[in-house]
């Protein structure tokens, strides 16, 4: 993705979301500078899909953090049993 339109992306995803998806933005920079090696933006979709899919489980097990989502994402991501561009053929077949 381009970085002019990358950065417009990242300007409305944070101008349109909650504060929690504020924060995760920001955490999901922060992740992505320590470890995680793939676009900010698809850990970012990664770790809202993370959040909005496991949100009452996480609850459940007082697991209800940034990092526990950036973790999951991080998984779901680096899963070495899928072939690339994981995220976007998740989203092409299997979200209805």
């Amino acid at each position: 993705m381009p970085a002019d339109i990358r950065k417009k992306v990242c300007f409305l995803l944070l101008a349109n979301s909650s504060n929690y998806c504020k924060n995760l933005v920001i955490k999901s920079y922060e992740m992505a500078q320590k470890d995680i090696d793939c676009d900010p933006i698809e850990f970012w979709i990664a770790m809202n899909m993370m959040y909005s899919d496991y949100y009452l489980v996480a609850k459940k097990f007082n697991m209800n953090t940034p990092d526990f989502y950036a973790e999951m994402a991080k998984a779901f991501l680096d899963d070495k049993d899928v072939q690339d561009n994981k995220l976007m053929n998740y989203f092409s077949y299997v979200v209805k």
